[in-house]
């Protein structure tokens, strides 16, 4: 599909990279447009919503939130073990959350939480809705999402919008996708994870800095403006434009 492609959208420039690197697309052909998030990702502060989904869940503060399909790609046994870390320092966040569908592999991520014996301390949510995602991400004290690989990674993005203070990993998309709106780690160093998860419960500024800073970070992405550019390279297909590289770049 790459090959025969005239024009390839990718979302991200770890993206354009991966397919120059491994399927030597040129890059003339690739053009970055990337993912949006939806306008009703928005902070909420109704007691009466935060506090049916904090009763439906049983969810108890501080609260760390993750967000994924339970799979070894996404990571949750790296944020597991940093949270059974954390948990034990004073000041430590009471409970996890983990809202996402199981993936493959998943029977090891339960196996983990079981061995370190936190079962009344890690909440597996399931899929929740939409409205129940916006309230979760709302009343997260941290956001983690240590993932691995993301050719994008909208739940940081998602989690910004909400207000929440977001932690993810130094690899792949991420870093150019949040700015300097998260702190950065490294997926594969738990302790690393940990200390920033703890960094963050004990410093109430460094939360409402990042969290202003996520604000304005997630009003880049919106699903108009994405619309919008891939609306520019149907245009330029039909004008038959042939060098997509330089048209629709993002910051």
């Amino acid at each position: 599909a790459v090959a025969s492609a005239d024009v390839v959208a990718a979302v991200s420039q770890a993206t354009r990279q991966t397919l120059m690197d491994h399927f030597k697309t040129p890059v003339e052909k690739i053009t970055i447009i990337p993912n949006g998030v939806g306008p009703h990702f928005r902070r909420i502060t109704d007691p009466i919503l935060l506090g049916a989904t904090r009763n439906k869940f049983g969810l108890r503060h501080p609260l760390v939130l993750g967000v994924g399909t339970m799979e070894p790609r996404k990571n949750h046994f790296g944020l597991i073990k940093a949270f059974a870390i954390a948990q034990k320092k004073r000041g430590g966040p009471a409970m996890l959350a983990l809202a996402g569908g199981k993936g493959w592999l998943y029977e090891e991520t339960l196996q983990l939480v079981s061995e370190l014996k936190l079962e009344k301390k890690v909440r597996f949510l399931g899929r929740v809705s939409e409205l129940e995602l916006v309230t979760l991400y709302s009343m997260a004290d941290v956001f983690a999402f240590p993932s691995f690989f993301e050719g994008f990674g909208v739940p940081p993005i998602e989690a910004m919008a909400c207000g929440a203070p977001v932690i993810t990993s130094n690899t792949s998309s991420l870093p150019e996708v949040v700015g300097d709106a998260a702190l950065l780690v490294d997926p594969n160093d738990t302790h690393a994870l940990a200390h920033e998860i703890l960094r963050l419960l004990e410093d109430a500024q460094l939360r409402e800095e990042l969290r202003q800073k996520g604000y304005e970070r997630a009003k880049s992405y919106t699903w108009a403006e994405s619309a919008h550019k891939m609306l520019t390279i149907y245009q330029r297909l039909y004008e038959g434009a042939t060098d997509f590289s330089n048209e629709v770049e993002f910051t």
